[in-house]
Order: C-alpha cells, then sequence, then structure tokens
C-alpha cells in the first residue's frame, strides 16, 4: 500500500513495476493476473497447497492466505440518496410493509449504516412518506387544472372496514389517457347518499376540481351512489352557448367562468351506470330461474361435501386442488365453481360417495350452465380491463 492506493513491486525483466492500482483489490488481482501471469500462477497454486494442508490437517484455525489481496469481506453498493428514499417508500406504499420493519434490529443491521451514510433517518419513514405524497398530490392538483375529467366511485369492504374510493380519468397534454385514485376513505359504517355527497365534495375540494369540469360519473347501480351523484353534481349544467360557432371561440379559462345552466343541447355532465355491474345484474336474475336455482343448490350440496376435510384430502392428491364454493359479492364465481367442479368430476366418480354424485343428466345440465356462463363472465373480464 503507498497512501490509499496499491503500487505493485513485481520486478520484470530488472525494473519493478510499481503500477498505481487503486484502493480495490479486485484490481490488485487483475493487473497480477494480466502482467506478471508467472507470478499469479505461483500465487494461486501455493494458496491451494496451503488450503489443501488445512483440510489434510483438520485445523479449525484460519488460515491467512494470498487470497486475502484479491477478495475483500467488504463490498460497494451503487445507490443515491433519492433511490434509497424511493424504495423505502415503495416498501410501504406498494409492498404493504409496516412501519415497525423500519425499527427492526434486521433492517437496521442490514440498511442501517447506509442510511446514516445517506443522510435518512429511519425512525421518519412515515413523514418521508406523508411529505412524497403531499408533493405527488400537488402535481396531480396542476396537472388536474381546467381539464375535462371522468369519474369513477364504488365502495367496498375489507377486514370488517367499509371504504368509498374515487378516481379520476383525463387525457394529458400528450394525449394520453391517466387514472388516478384520488381517495380512498373510511365511511365508518355511513352509507346513505348524503353521506357518500359530501365524500364525494370533500376530496373534489381537496383536489380544486370544479364540478364543471367533470363529463362523466360511473358508479354501480346503487341507490346511494345513484342519488348521490345526482346531489352532488344537480348544479353541474351546460355552456350557454349554443352553436359550434361561439363553442370554437372560448378558451377553456374563459369556459371555466361561464355560466353553467342545464340544457337539453349540449349536456356537460353524464351519470353512466357500470356495464359490468349491471351484467352482473341481469346474470343474477337469471340463475333465479327456478330450474337453475335448483340445479346451483344441489351443486352447492356435492361442493360443500367435496370440501369436507377426508373428500377434500383424496381430491388433492389426486388432482392437486379443491372444490370451489361461489360467493355471491364475488363476480363470476358461479362460472368458476363451474368449472372446477367439472375439473374434479373423473376424480369424484372414482371416490364413489353419494355425496358428491350426480346422474349423468345433472353432470350434462351443468356443463350447458358451465358453458352459458363463460361468456359473460370473459366479458366482464374485458369490461373490467
Amino acid at each position: 500500500m503507498d497512501g490509499e492506493g496499491y503500487v505493485c513491486q513485481i520486478e520484470k525483466n530488472g525494473d519493478v513495476c510499481r503500477a498505481k492500482l487503486g484502493s480495490k483489490l479486485f484490481n490488485l488481482k487483475r493487473h497480477i493476473e494480466r502482467h506478471h501471469p508467472d507470478i499469479f500462477k505461483s500465487i494461486v497454486e501455493e494458496e491451494q497447497a496451503k488450503k489443501q494442508a488445512v483440510v489434510q490437517k483438520g485445523s479449525t484455525s484460519k488460515q491467512q492466505t494470498l487470497s486475502k489481496y484479491f477478495h475483500s469481506e467488504k463490498i460497494t453498493v451503487s445507490m443515491t440518496t433519492e433511490k434509497f428514499k424511493h424504495h423505502l417508500i415503495q416498501l410501504v406504499v406498494e409492498n404493504g410493509v409496516p412501519l415497525k420493519l423500519f425499527s427492526s434490529p434486521g433492517f437496521i443491521g442490514l440498511h442501517g449504516e447506509m442510511a446514516e451514510k445517506l443522510g435518512v433517518s429511519l425512525s421518519s419513514i412515515r413523514n418521508l412518506i406523508l411529505c412524497e405524497a403531499e408533493e405527488q398530490k400537488n402535481k396531480l392538483k396542476e396537472e388536474l387544472h381546467v381539464k375535462f375529467l371522468f369519474l369513477k366511485m364504488d365502495g367496498c369492504t375489507r377486514h370488517r372496514i367499509h371504504y368509498f374510493a374515487l378516481n379520476v380519468q383525463f387525457v394529458d397534454s400528450k394525449n394520453e389517457a391517466r387514472i388516478f385514485i384520488l381517495a380512498v376513505r373510511d365511511t365508518e359504517h355511513q352509507h346513505s347518499s348524503d353521506f357518500i355527497q359530501r365524500l364525494v365534495e370533500d376530496i373534489l375540494k381537496n383536489f380544486e376540481i370544479s364540478k364543471q369540469q367533470v363529463l362523466s360519473v360511473v358508479t354501480d347501480n346503487a341507490s346511494n351512489m345513484t342519488l348521490a351523484v345526482q346531489k352532488s353534481f344537480e348544479d353541474s349544467i351546460t355552456v350557454v352557448a349554443k352553436n359550434e360557432d361561439e363553442l370554437e371561440g372560448i378558451s377553456m379559462l374563459e369556459e371555466s367562468s361561464l355560466d353553467f345552466r342545464y340544457d337539453s343541447e349540449f349536456k356537460t355532465m353524464t351519470h353512466m351506470r357500470c356495464a359490468a355491474h349491471t351484467l352482473q345484474l341481469a346474470i343474477r336474475d337469471g340463475l333465479k330461474v327456478r330450474h337453475v336455482a335448483s340445479l346451483i343448490s344441489k351443486i352447492h350440496q356435492v361442493v360443500v361435501a367435496a370440501r369436507s376435510p377426508k373428500i377434500d384430502a383424496v381430491l388433492r392428491r389426486k388432482t392437486n386442488k379443491g372444490a370451489i364454493l361461489d360467493q355471491a359479492t364475488r363476480w363470476g364465481s358461479t362460472y368458476l365453481m363451474l368449472e372446477c367442479l367439472l375439473e374434479l368430476k373423473p376424480a369424484l366418480i372414482d371416490i364413489v360417495h353419494p355425496d358428491v354424485s350426480l346422474p349423468d343428466a345433472q353432470w350434462n345440465e351443468v356443463k350447458q350452465l358451465e358453458g352459458l356462463l363463460r361468456h359473460p363472465f370473459l366479458t366482464t373480464k374485458k369490461l373490467q380491463a
């Protein structure tokens, strides 16, 4: 070593090499291998001989060989502060990692030194995420300014918590369709149209979105959703201008300051019912027909029996899968139940158990119903996309 770097001291043709190789051990090894192959070969042979001697003697003590000059215990990682922060946020926002992970001994042991070097505090990840969220929110507000927008809203239940979500779609300056989630709110078990109306208006106000910017709102067919839209946008009307010549001369900023009113010729806001949801309502009505309902009831009995521990163990051993029971709130689940049952049919017949057996005529009806439901199932997938 000479200062902070290596200098080669190998003699060649009567002269000392004196090549400056920096501070990385790998550079030293590569230099000797390329420029002093005879020396490199002797080093490798000597190292292998020492390793073999250690094995033969059964020694457990650490042997210092020349490999320590070639292999460092430390590694160099290419990482920037912004990249490190991005991945910390990604862990929480995209991967659902709890914040307590960042204070755990294991995580600090792996990344604590890197975080310290980069000037990132692992104890303030929550603030880091909130700051990033606020920055992204402000960027989105600027992008949504005086643009025509499409809104979609829906509710769901997860772990017995009721949520309401609202997202926005628009065409950006590059003429590309964009979609963002504006908010996901806990409804606190309030599902009335008045409460949903207040949620919608609060979210729009939070993003400084005018109701006159909204061209369309898509919801399901629930009465609380439809009423909420009617109440929220009852004052969102149409431009006074009556013909194309007038409209062409109006800039977006000028339009936003015009008087808006209901007008049969040029509506600015349309309430659209979700096509996939409407299709599912039609399917559900079809499945209520007496003969179909009776068949599905019998199928339920077979599937429940097939999911019993003993029969399920046999099915998984033979087919590596188990029977699926449909759920009223899962679109296409009846089709998936029938499809799975038909795949398990040979194994169920081999079991020869009265609770999981069906007459041939009913098996044919199951096949027909599965084929009938396949088309709306695939259509629903397309609509959801």
